[in-house]
């Protein structure tokens, strides 16, 4: 249990996978993925403080579709179909584990946290139901939660789609599951997003796609960096105009609003972030770079602890100075979107320091 335990809690990169054949172990990681995370993951966090409709319009119109996209852009097809089995298992603990630990945790913290929020109390049953349901409206005490079951599914489909289809007859198959996935959406969410995982086939392709190519590799080693910021800025304008005549959309109430500017906005902007991450992990002389690869790394962290932490937050308020939550969260939300990207970062480091110092015992 121990070992399991600190399977989960340790960077994937670093981990053993007790028992099981590793595969490819020695795959080194892509700190440009990792910077893409931390811009990502930064604008999830910024996404739910700011209280500039403008400015989380632009986000909402790109920032969760990015992770499917780099979801895509990680996924190794022709070796996850040869180790079905060891996918399966690695997914269960690395994506449905933080959710169901996430969710109850934040059930835990919530029903603590409420009578001092002047929040409303939230009963077993509705909230076994919610999670097992997994959409982030029937999870009120960390909505942000329903994005690890969708992504869940999304990669099961990309994987067996890959095993059943090749070459265009892919492709047909991406789309189709895209536009059903947006039909079904605006009729019933289906339970554990699988309508959303269906919409996002088309963000995970994408990406794939551009790794088969080898697009990151290939920019890494071309000299005219001009290139690079020019693909960033044209999409960033692609992704702002289409996010202007499209308006605020959300994955997690299935908003999609028209589904052709959704597409383009989403890939754009998902794009436009690759492009700088590839400017600070190439091109930028200084320390922004690996402090977003570090922000990147400690995504996961980020992701299931920002809400709970944020209720914490208010709560001191409360108890201190007799703050209401939502005063809090509109005057102080650079505070909180401070704090819940620094505090979970500094955490996933002292917990990396920790595994360094314990595997160099270990070889010693």
């Amino acid at each position: 249990g121990f070992k399991m335990a600190f399977f989960y809690i340790t960077p994937a990169y670093k981990r053993k996978d007790y028992g099981v054949h590793v595969m490819n172990s020695t795959e080194t990681r892509d700190q440009s993925i990792d910077i893409a995370k931390g811009i990502g993951i930064i604008l999830v966090v910024f996404g739910h403080t700011c209280m500039i409709y403008m400015a989380t319009s632009y986000i909402y119109s790109f920032h969760m579709p990015l992770f499917f996209f780099l979801a895509g852009y990680n996924f190794n097809l022709s070796r996850y179909q040869e180790y079905p089995c060891h996918f399966l298992r690695r997914r269960l603990l690395r994506l449905m584990l933080p959710y169901f630990g996430g969710t109850f945790c934040s059930y835990l913290i919530y029903m603590k946290l409420a009578p001092i929020l002047s929040l409303p109390l939230i009963s077993v049953n509705a909230a076994v139901r919610g999670i097992m349901y997994g959409n982030g409206t029937n999870l009120p005490f960390n909505v942000v939660l329903w994005f690890l079951p969708a992504l869940f599914c999304a990669e099961i489909i990309f994987l067996s789609m890959g095993y059943m289809l090749k070459g265009f007859k892919l492709i047909i198959g991406i789309v189709s599951f895209s536009i059903v996935g947006l039909i079904l959406g605006g009729i019933r969410p289906l339970i554990i997003g699988l309508d959303i995982a269906m919409t996002m086939q088309l963000f995970m392709y994408v990406g794939y796609m551009l790794r088969q190519a080898k697009w990151i590799e290939k920019a890494k080693k071309s000299k005219k960096r001009g290139v690079l910021i020019g693909v960033a800025l044209i999409t960033l304008i692609l992704m702002a105009v289409c996010s202007s005549n499209n308006g605020r959309v959300d994955l997690m109430t299935r908003l999609y609003r028209q589904p052709i500017l959704f597409f383009i906005a989403g890939l754009s902007g998902s794009i436009s972030v690759l492009m700088i991450s590839l400017l600070f992990s190439t091109a930028v002389r200084s320390h922004t770079g690996r402090i977003l690869g570090e922000v990147g790394r400690a995504s996961m962290y980020i992701f299931v602890s920002h809400t709970p932490f944020f209720y914490c937050l208010a709560a001191v308020c409360a108890l201190l100075w007799g703050f209401w939550i939502y005063y809090t969260f509109e005057t102080y939300w650079y505070l909180l979107f401070f704090l819940g990207v620094a505090v979970p970062t500094l955490a996933h480091s002292m917990i990396e320091s920790i595994w360094n110092r314990q595997s160099g015992q270990r070889k010693t």
